[in-house]
């Protein structure tokens, strides 16, 4: 809003008034004499208009005004078109900044206090440049295909491959088939008019090897729209070693055993008969009977399922043993519940429970298969690391216990579901839980990372567990890959490559070539749309709670000399030309 004026140039303010009054005094002496008193006030009239125009154009009068200022908005890939239009008519000369990742943007950014970010945003290796300003993500284009996939890239032979996606904005009529390497086609699901719609495939793993699968797409007519690949690394099932204590025989521990013997584990069964006299069964394992419990010989186990009463039963000492055990060495024990284990404490059970009014649950993964179950839960807790949830309560988890794990359940008679003929139900429920339980880091090497996928000339970070003295690692070429030690876990380090080639790749132990990862390279289109979804979520957590501030300041718009030019040459001519018209007198 215009309310004042000021002279750009202000120093010349009152040379040029003395000027022009100096001028306008000769121009008053010089014509007094020569004109009618009529003629004379018309030439004063126009010689003050010519005067004043030249005065104002050596002076230059600007108009101050309230201007926003600082103000950018960001062009990301994605941007719509119509939101850009949109800024522009809301906000006059809001500067316009193209993104291009890798690309420093501090020079355009130095002059701007509040950006707007169109499209799907910046990649996250190039968020630290916007950390001092406030900024609105307003989001892109909508994302179509699929935006989420879950499944274990790392698996064993003998396991049962759960592919879980999310397809977004689908066409009805199109397609998801699950192909093999070589092509052949697995399993399929129908896409729906919907905004988004789940899937799920089930593969079997039978042979070792590094595969490529693929989710192909295909529309009516069965042509292929689209094709993403989907690795895996198929390993040889490490056996675990595993000690079931028991009050007396079940059903549930019969089957289990059996269970955990036919996935090729090494199994001590010990039933109490009577006080201090045991019946002992070795399954997949050699003949050595353990009466009493010792940290020395606990350290021969990875886990020990052991039921309620024979837990509630060990002397102080054995407990005392047992728990050492998880917290020094690693040790997994799991509870098997009874009605008695939900009046326990938490310092004996190691969780809290909520009652439920049900005995009958199912889980997502098998919506139409009810699970008997006691009346109860495990209760949410900061340190509880859910391994099974129904309708947001937990039913089987875990919780760390130094370097070891202690878990339990309230599922009941789970072996019901083998006499009811749901054998496949059975053996992934109980192989979850085992993989959970498992302690994970008695293993002499393990590799960890949250990337799913690996993109080519992106960062992969990686956290490698030794727990033996550390060896360098190589990557592809036998290049030596640098690592940090962990301050407070020494046998935990951290790495990071950048994968150049697609294609499997490999880190391998330089002591031992057996201790390796493999993990697969995408190129840089493979899974666009979960990409793309995956940084609009961290753009967004990012910006979040961060709205730019549209600030505005006081500034002066300079008149435009063109209007005081014409009234000078109006003037000018009226004075040149009235003598000729008119005469002298």
């Amino acid at each position: 809003m215009t309310d004042s004026f000021v002279f750009l140039n202000e120093p010349w303010f009152w040379p040029v008034i003395i000027g022009s009054v100096f001028v306008f005094s000769f121009f008053v002496w010089k014509e007094w004499p020569n004109s009618s008193k009529k003629r004379f006030s018309i030439k004063i009239a126009v010689s003050i208009l010519t005067i004043v125009s030249l005065a104002l154009i050596a002076l230059r009068p600007a108009l101050q005004d309230e201007l926003e200022t600082g103000l950018a908005v960001l062009i990301t890939e994605g941007a719509d078109n119509s939101r850009l239009d949109s800024l522009e008519k809301a906000h006059k000369n809001i500067k316009k900044i193209i993104y291009s990742k890798n690309r420093s943007l501090q020079r355009q950014l130095d002059s701007v206090s509040s950006l707007f970010v169109l499209g799907h945003g910046p990649e996250p290796f190039d968020l630290w440049q916007f950390e001092e300003i406030p900024v609105t993500y307003l989001g892109g284009e909508p994302i179509k295909g699929i935006v989420k996939l879950k499944y274990d890239v790392q698996n064993t032979t003998g396991n049962n491959l759960k592919i879980n996606g999310l397809y977004q904005n689908p066409k009805k009529g199109n397609r998801i088939v699950v192909q093999t390497p070589g092509g052949a086609g697995l399993d399929s699901v129908f896409l729906d008019d919907m905004p988004s719609q789940r899937f799920r495939f089930s593969v079997d793993l039978k042979v070792l090897g590094d595969f490529v699968y693929k989710l192909t797409e295909k529309d009516s007519t069965g042509l292929e729209i689209n094709s993403e690949p989907a690795p895996i690394s198929v390993v040889r099932k490490n056996p675990l070693r595993i000690m079931m204590i028991n009050s007396f025989p079940t059903f549930e521990s019969k089957y289990l055993k059996n269970f955990l013997a036919e996935m090729g584990h090494k199994v001590l069964v010990r039933s109490q008969l009577t006080k201090g006299k045991y019946k002992f069964e070795y399954l997949n394992t050699e003949r050595t009977p353990i009466y009493r419990l010792s940290q020395e010989n606990l350290k021969n186990f990875d886990i020990v399922f052991i039921d309620t009463d024979s837990y509630m039963n060990l002397s102080s000492r054995s407990f005392e043993t047992l728990i050492n055990a998880v917290k020094d060495d690693g040790l997994g024990i799991f509870i098997q519940p009874n009605t008695s284990f939900f009046q326990l404490s938490e310092s004996k059970s190691h969780f809290k429970f909520d009652r439920l009014s049900t005995t009958e649950v199912s889980l997502s993964q098998w919506p139409k298969i009810k699970l008997r179950n006691y009346p109860y839960s495990l209760k949410d807790d900061f340190l509880v690391e859910p391994i099974h949830v129904s309708k947001k309560s937990i039913l089987s988890a875990l919780k760390r216990i130094g370097r070891g794990r202690a878990g339990s359940t309230v599922f009941q008679d789970t072996y019901r579901l083998m006499l009811d003929g749901k054998i496949s139900v059975y053996r992934q429920l109980w192989t979850e839980i085992i993989g959970a339980i498992a302690n994970k880091e008695t293993i002499s090497t393990e590799y960890e990372s949250e990337i799913m996928f690996v993109v080519e000339n992106h960062p992969f970070d990686f956290k490698l567990r030794r727990s033996k003295s550390s060896s360098a690692l190589l990557g592809k070429g036998n290049n030596q890959i640098p690592l940090r030690q962990h301050p407070d876990f020494p046998d935990l380090w951290m790495g990071t490559v950048y994968p150049r080639n697609p294609g499997w790749d490999q880190l391998t132990i330089a002591s031992d070539s057996m201790l390796s990862h493999n993990f697969y390279v995408l190129t840089s289109n493979q899974w666009a749309a979960k990409r793309i979804v995956e940084k609009i979520a961290l753009n967004k957590r990012e910006f979040a709670d961060n709205a730019p501030k549209v600030k505005k300041k006081r500034v002066f718009s300079p008149i435009n000399n063109i209007w005081f030019f014409l009234a000078f040459l109006v003037a000018i001519a009226y004075l040149w030309f009235e003598p000729k018209l008119f005469g002298t007198l």
